[in-house]
């Protein structure tokens, strides 16, 4: 095909231009989809950790309000043992209690999961507080993580215990109420024995 009056491209240039276009997309479309799940799981991550602080700021409230009934939503147990042989004072709320309370989340569907924190006792000088949290928001989940292990970006891609994966469930839904729950002692035990404090 000529051009007209030497202006113009052909059809066959455009054709070429075209698929040039196309195979530059189709390099750039891993980069890009990796950055898109890089700050989707940034999001999730610093939204764990906010409700992870709500979790503390509830705690001192408990402290200070006095009275205190145990559910499955929201708990503080006494003198819970852990691995290190301290005892720790036990406090769980679930993240739909975390939206209600204090987060005000509007598009909280989907989320689920609970954050307990593990505070040593009076008596106990040689430990840390220990939160861990374990939650989802439909897309990816938190399995039994510390606010450490969060901050250093040590949690990707792991589908075990103190990692993040792609998922909808979350492996813990309600808190402990009882001071002798296997299942929280052992997130507790998780948590020290992979020397993750926060």
């Amino acid at each position: 095909m000529k051009r007209l009056n030497g202006k113009g491209f052909t059809l066959i240039e455009l054709l070429a231009v075209i698929v040039i276009l196309a195979l530059l997309i189709l390099l750039a479309m891993p980069n890009v989809i990796n950055l898109i799940n890089r700050a989707q799981t940034g999001a999730f991550v610093t939204e764990a950790t906010g409700y992870a602080k709500a979790l503390e700021q509830d705690y001192v409230l408990s402290q200070i309000g006095g009275a205190f009934t145990n559910s499955s939503e929201k708990s503080l147990l006494k003198n819970v043992r852990l691995s290190n042989g301290n005892t720790y004072t036990y406090y769980c709320m679930t993240i739909d209690q975390l939206n209600k309370d204090h987060m005000d989340k509007s598009n909280a569907a989907g989320y689920a999961g609970v954050v307990e924190a593990f505070y040593p006792n009076s008596t106990v000088t040689n430990s840390s507080a220990i939160t861990v949290i374990t939650m989802t928001n439909g897309s990816y989940v938190l399995n039994t993580v510390s606010l450490t292990t969060l901050a250093q970006n040590s949690y990707q891609n792991q589908e075990v215990i103190g990692g993040l994966y792609a998922g909808t469930e979350s492996p813990v839904i309600g808190c402990a109420t009882a001071s002798d729950n296997r299942d929280a002692i052992e997130r507790g035990d998780a948590i020290i024995n992979g020397g993750q404090f926060n």
